[in-house]
């Protein structure tokens, strides 16, 4: 495992040595950019097994309201006054009679999602999310191994001015025989 990853980031160093800061900076906003629009992407189109999992959530859903709203108009129909013939029902007891009438029947809502196109599974999407997301993370060590060795450069130098400005004054001495 080791040994792969040793491999990756060598095949990643080599990829990149002709390009400048600038330009992996630009690859790196690319890839950003187009693993938000798969995740996009997948968050609208989905697959059929997340429609199917919504229709599920939404048939448990329409149960409850309607039960909800058949408890709340007995509930006042208890309180209420003979004669009363006002409703209570659930915000959204039409759309679940609706839906839970569709799903008790014809199924129009259910063969429709079935009839429906997916372009992508969940292992097409996970396979591209995850290489966008590994050559992300390329470019950002590639950034940062950048950045250590003009680090080192900086402290190189810093060191050699002050080592030339110790010997201008002590011009007599020797490096070996300084004190560090």
């Amino acid at each position: 495992m080791a040994d792969d990853i040793v491999a990756q980031i060598v095949e990643a160093e080599a990829k990149y040595r002709d390009l400048t800061n600038a330009d992996l900076e630009k690859a790196y906003m690319k890839l950003q950019k187009s693993l938000t629009q798969l995740s996009n992407k997948r968050s609208q189109e989905g697959t059929l097994a997340d429609t199917l999992e919504s229709y599920g959530i939404q048939l448990e859903k329409s149960r409850k309201i309607l039960a909800e709203s058949r408890a709340t108009q007995a509930e006042r129909c208890r309180k209420d006054t003979p004669g009363n013939g006002s409703f209570s029902f659930h915000p959204g007891h039409d759309d679940a009679k609706k839906f839970l009438d569709d799903h008790n029947g014809d199924q129009e809502t259910l063969k429709n999602i079935n009839a429906h196109v997916y372009n992508m599974i969940l292992e097409e999407y996970e396979t591209e999310r995850d290489a966008k997301r590994e050559e992300i993370a390329n470019i950002v060590y590639e950034l940062a191994q950048r950045e250590a060795v003009d680090k080192y450069r900086q402290a190189d130098a810093a060191y050699a001015a002050e080592i030339q400005r110790i010997l201008k004054y002590n011009s007599g001495q020797e490096i070996s025989e300084l004190p560090f």
